[in-house]
């Protein structure tokens, strides 16, 4: 594949533990530049954990994780608050300030990260509410919006300062049918409209694999795919077939590992 000759990500032989627990043990995959990444797998498979290491919030055990030829565990404090600058992450609950209204969310990195005047700062947070349709909104409070909606401002604000790449981490849990296709379409539109790198780590496989480029299946430790989402499909891979299945019965056991019952009784 050609746009992985010059990813915008970099996982290279990471090895991860949490404690005595192996989380990754030496998985390696490429981010396409310009592109929508999926991240996939069961529950408990690292896939949150793998954009907690991209934004340097973890450190890996041992390999490397390169951000635009960076390698993320290997920045000084400063540097690291320079590249996250140009990342924009948006969290499973929203995580808006519920004290602040959706202008002051929105507007909360500018205020923060640049030296914009009052009125700059207002046509910006202006600008990405329109983008997500809630400009309208500007001046209710978090508690006044459905679900769908706050996360809505929560995608404004991570746009707000014009990342290169944005990090969704589960952004269609709970939507109903309508707010979940508004999502879907946003994240595909932004995607090309700010020509942006988007990884999106979801359990909604179907919804997810319609906007996205390219996949990243983590089960069992390892990358157990990478490649297209029509290449998914067609994959034989026991390990994918029972992931796209929902089959119970396969590679990736029901079962948390433990010693034999007879043993603990």
């Amino acid at each position: 594949m050609s746009e992985l000759l010059d990813p915008f990500i970099t996982v290279e032989n990471v090895v991860f533990r949490r404690e005595r627990r192996l989380i990754y043990d030496g998985i390696s995959a490429h981010v396409p530049r310009g592109k929508i990444t999926a991240i996939v797998g069961p529950s408990g498979a690292g896939k949150t954990t793998l954009l907690r290491l991209i934004g340097g919030q973890l450190i890996p055990g041992s390999g490397d994780i390169k951000v635009d030829g960076l390698s993320v565990n290997q920045l000084k404090r400063k540097q690291l608050f320079e590249l996250r600058k140009r990342m924009g992450v948006l969290f499973q609950s929203g995580a808006l300030f519920g004290e602040l209204s959706v202008f002051d969310n929105v507007a909360f990195p500018l205020r923060v990260h640049t030296e914009l005047d009052d009125d700059l700062i207002r046509l910006v947070v202006l600008m990405k509410l329109e983008a997500v349709g809630l400009r309208g909104a500007f001046d209710l409070m978090p508690y006044e919006l459905s679900g769908g909606m706050q996360r809505r401002v929560a995608l404004a604000r991570a746009i707000a300062l014009d990342p290169e790449m944005i990090m969704y981490d589960e952004p269609f849990v709970g939507q109903d049918p309508i707010g979940l296709g508004v999502l879907l379409a946003l994240v595909k539109r932004l995607n090309q409209a700010l020509d942006l790198t988007s990884i999106v780590v979801s359990h909604d496989l179907k919804e997810t694999l319609s906007i996205a480029d390219h996949v990243i299946m983590m089960a069992n430790r390892v990358v157990a795919f990478e490649g297209t989402p029509q290449a998914m499909r067609g994959s034989e891979d026991r390990l994918v077939q029972q992931f796209l299945n929902g089959s119970p019965d396969g590679p990736v056991s029901f079962h948390y590992s433990a010693p034999p019952l007879l043993e603990v009784v």
